[in-house]
C-alpha cells in the first residue's frame, strides 16, 4: 500500500475513534442532565394537570401576534422577550437563553416583571454543556435563577428533539427553541386548548429587536416531524389551535383572526420548511477523504457557524486550505473564526478568484440555502465543484 492507503486508513481509524468519544461524552452528558433533572424537577410535580380543562395561550414574539385578537379565559404563557409585547398580561414565563447584544435588558426586565395580580411564575431553563456555542454565549447567569414561590428551574437535555413525557423525572427535550420547553411544560399541566400565537417559524419580530431577524425556518420541521408526533402519541385529547399561522399552517387546527387577514400579514410571510441536518465527526471526515481522493488542496466555505468551526481544524490538519469563508452575516462572522479571511456571500465577486472547490457548512441546509448557491454560481465563466456533507 502506498502512503495515501496507509493515510486513509489511519484516518477511518480515527474518524472511529474520534466518533466513540463523541457519542460516550454525549451519553454521560445526558445522564448527568437526568441526576440533575430527577433532583430539581421535583417542585415541578405539583403543576400536573393544574390546567386541566382550561385553555391556555402561548405567546412567540414573531409578527403575526401584532394582529392578536384576545380569546377568552385564556392562562397566557410568554417566553423570553414576551414581556414586551403590549396589551398582554403574563402568567407565567419561560426564559431559557439570550443574547445580551441583541436584548441587553432582557434578563433585568424579566426579572423585574409581574402582572396585575402579581402571581407571574417564572421558568428558568439550564442549557446543556454539550452545545458549547449556546450554553456559554447565551446561558442565563445561575446567580439570577431564584427557586421560591415564584420562580422555578428546569434542565434541557442534549439530546436533540426527544421531547420528555415525563417532565417530574426528566430533562425538557432540546427541540431548539425556548417556546417548544414551554409547550412541555403545558403539556404536563394537561389543559383542554392549547392556543400557539406568534409562533411564526420565520423571519422578523413583534418586539424591535434591532438585531433579530433571525429566520426561524427550521423550526417548521421540528414541528411536523417531532413536536405532533409527539402530543399525537401521549396527549390526544389537548386540542392544539394555531393562530394566524405563518411557517406552522396546516399542521394543527388553524385559527385566522379578521385584523390578521385585513393586514394580509399571511401573503408577507412565505416560509420555505428547512430540514435541520444532523453531523457527527464522522462526516466531516467522510467528506475529508472525498475531498483527498478528488486531489483537493484548497477550498472556500460557506458559511462560518458552528458546524464550520468544527470541520475546520480537520481540514487544516489533512493538509487542505482553506482560503476564505463567505457568511451573509460576515461582521459577526469575523468575531468568531480567526487567522481565515471572511466575505460576504452576497457582496463577494466569484470570478475575482480562483475559487474551484466549494464546501457547504450549512447546519441547516435547505432549498433556500441551495438555490441561494447554485444561483451564485450558475452564470461563473468556470465550473465550481460544490461538496457537502452526508446526513446523519
Amino acid at each position: 500500500m502506498g502512503d495515501k492507503d496507509n493515510y486513509l486508513l489511519t484516518l477511518t481509524g480515527f474518524i472511529d475513534l474520534k466518533s466513540s468519544i463523541e457519542d460516550l461524552k454525549k451519553e454521560v452528558n445526558f445522564l448527568r442532565n437526568c441526576v440533575y433533572a430527577t433532583k430539581m424537577h421535583k417542585r415541578l410535580a405539583v403543576f400536573k394537570n393544574s390546567l386541566k380543562g382550561k385553555s391556555v395561550a402561548l405567546f412567540g414574539t414573531g409578527p403575526s401576534v401584532k394582529c392578536y385578537e384576545p380569546i377568552k379565559d385564556t392562562i397566557n404563557f410568554g417566553v423570553n422577550g414576551a414581556i414586551y409585547l403590549k396589551n398582554i398580561e403574563f402568567d407565567y414565563l419561560f426564559v431559557q437563553d439570550y443574547d445580551p447584544q441583541i436584548a441587553p435588558n432582557m434578563l433585568k426586565d424579566i426579572i423585574g416583571y409581574n402582572n396585575s395580580k402579581m402571581s407571574c411564575i417564572k421558568f428558568w431553563g439550564m442549557l446543556d454543556k454539550d452545545n458549547q456555542e449556546i450554553s456559554n454565549n447565551y446561558q442565563i447567569p445561575p446567580y439570577l435563577m431564584k427557586e421560591d414561590d415564584f420562580n422555578y428551574r428546569y434542565v434541557v437535555s442534549n439530546k436533540l428533539h426527544e421531547m420528555a413525557s415525563d417532565i417530574e423525572f426528566e430533562p425538557f427535550g432540546n427541540m431548539w427553541g425556548t417556546i417548544l420547553s414551554a409547550l412541555q411544560f403545558i403539556l404536563y399541566c394537561n389543559p383542554e386548548h392549547i392556543y400557539i400565537v406568534g409562533n411564526d417559524c420565520s423571519i422578523g419580530n413583534a418586539v424591535n429587536y434591532t438585531k433579530a431577524d433571525i429566520d426561524h425556518s427550521y423550526q417548521i420541521y421540528v414541528w411536523k416531524n417531532f413536536v405532533k408526533k409527539h402530543v399525537d402519541f401521549y396527549y390526544p385529547d389537548i386540542k392544539i389551535h394555531v393562530v394566524n399561522p405563518v411557517g406552522l399552517k396546516g399542521i394543527f387546527d388553524d385559527i385566522y383572526q379578521k385584523s390578521f387577514i385585513e393586514k394580509n400579514e399571511f401573503q408577507l410571510h412565505n416560509t420555505i420548511e428547512v430540514k435541520p441536518r444532523y453531523f457527527s465527526y464522522r462526516a466531516i471526515y467522510e467528506l475529508i477523504i472525498s475531498l483527498l481522493n478528488k486531489k483537493v488542496s484548497e477550498v472556500y466555505i460557506y458559511c462560518g457557524g458552528e458546524l464550520c468551526n468544527k470541520m475546520l481544524p480537520v481540514l487544516i490538519a489533512s493538509g487542505i486550505e482553506v482560503k476564505c469563508i463567505f457568511d451573509r452575516k460576515a461582521k459577526e462572522t469575523r468575531y468568531l473564526i480567526n487567522g481565515i479571511d471572511v466575505e460576504d456571500f452576497d457582496k463577494y465577486d466569484f470570478n475575482d478568484n480562483n475559487c474551484n472547490n466549494f464546501v457547504i457548512a450549512s447546519q441547516a441546509y435547505s432549498l433556500e440555502v441551495h438555490t441561494l448557491i447554485t444561483t451564485k454560481f450558475l452564470n461563473l465563466e468556470k465550473k465550481v465543484n460544490i461538496f457537502s456533507m452526508s446526513e446523519e
